[in-house]
């Protein structure tokens, strides 16, 4: 389950489990992406570290 709001609303949504062929496909796409881009995993925690700041800037 999924629950958002925006402040007023609270949204809650049911999510489906995806099959696991599914989701390795989106993982090995994920991947792929990373690697065009030269993501390295070390990067991740920067990059949300990031949004999050932008995130809040934008509110």
């Amino acid at each position: 389950m999924v629950v958002m709001s925006d402040g007023v609303n609270i949204l809650m949504k049911p999510i489906r489990q995806p099959e696991l062929s599914e989701f390795s496909s989106l993982m090995d796409a994920a991947k792929d992406w990373a690697s065009e881009v030269g993501m390295e995993e070390s990067d991740i925690d920067e990059a949300v570290k990031n949004v999050r700041k932008n995130k809040r800037r934008s509110e």
